[in-house]
């Protein structure tokens, strides 16, 4: 068994997604991008199960189509109606879908061939130094991914915050080249080390992406407390109904001010808070048995 994704960067939702695979069960991992086209046609004819992840690795069960597979869909894609399309297609295929977050399970009304399997963090034994007052974002260094537009608002609005940017990507060249003391560009870290930065150092987490699943980043920044930042789109809206964080919109009007209105002395309180309602949308349990029955093929 193997998976495969189309990305061959280290941040992201199906990048960490699968080295937790990779790691808690064994099932190796190649990137479509990395990996020769022969290569990737000997996986697809021998392998006894794929993982494919996300649209552009799923794609590829369309060559082995009676194969019993797994997909794991882990955004809405750019167009969510071709998400939708490709998804409805894969399902006369012999594969179960995964689906990562309730708000992309909700975008298809027939559930055949559908399973919701919420993401689970692995940063919730972190914990927070009192002190901290640092921001942080670790996913891909991408412009999908709103990397750009958050250093350049920082550079322009911010002054006397930290921000560390942890990751790698196209823009990563770029911005290891900035001389501003406020933005700290780490590179690409294992998780150990970024658990490290936010215990010593950080307090936030901001991310300016515009088009998310339920983010992985951003369940991993709940867990051990920090304060989320992110964009006012459908998969974070539980941000404000259920933790009553304000949303930053999509023009960055309320942004320095967000990013201003804490107080230092109701970190903890909220960082609690953050902490109790997190596990509302992780089921630990349930993704170590669902993978369990599925990689070893028991029952349980």
């Amino acid at each position: 068994m193997k998976s495969i994704l189309y990305s061959d960067k280290e941040f992201g939702g199906a990048e960490i997604y699968v080295r937790n695979l990779s790691k808690k069960f064994g099932v190796d991992f190649v990137s479509i991008k990395k990996i020769s086209f022969n290569s990737l046609l000997n996986i697809i004819n021998n392998e006894n199960k794929v993982i494919f992840h996300d649209l552009r690795a799923a794609c590829l069960k369309f060559l082995r189509p009676f194969s019993k597979d797994l997909i794991v869909i882990h955004g809405p894609g750019r167009i969510k109606f071709v998400t939708r399309i490709i998804v409805n297609f894969l399902r006369l295929t012999n594969s179960e879908i995964v689906i990562v977050s309730d708000d992309l399970y909700k975008m298809f009304n027939i559930k055949f061939r559908l399973t919701l399997l919420r993401n689970f963090s692995s940063f919730s034994d972190v914990s927070l130094n009192n002190n901290n007052k640092d921001f942080i974002y670790f996913g891909r260094l991408e412009s999908s991914k709103g990397v750009n537009n958050l250093v350049d608002f920082w550079q322009k609005k911010i002054a006397g915050k930290t921000l560390h940017l942890i990751g790698d990507g196209q823009l990563y060249p770029k911005l290891i080249k900035l001389n501003n003391p406020n933005i700290i560009i780490h590179g690409s870290l294992t998780q150990n080390s970024i658990k490290k930065i936010i215990k010593e150092k950080c307090r936030f987490y901001i991310s300016l992406s515009p088009r998310e699943g339920l983010s992985l980043s951003l369940l991993e920044a709940l867990s051990c407390g920090l304060i989320p930042l992110v964009m006012n789109i459908p998969t974070q809206h539980f941000i404000q109904k259920d933790y009553g964080f304000e949303l930053i919109n999509s023009n960055y009007t309320n942004l320095a001010r967000i990013i201003n209105g804490y107080s230092s002395e109701k970190y903890n309180f909220i960082s609690n808070q953050i902490i109790h309602k997190f596990y509302r949308y992780s089921d630990e349990k349930y993704f170590y048995s669902f993978w369990k029955k599925n990689i070893n093929n028991i029952e349980l």
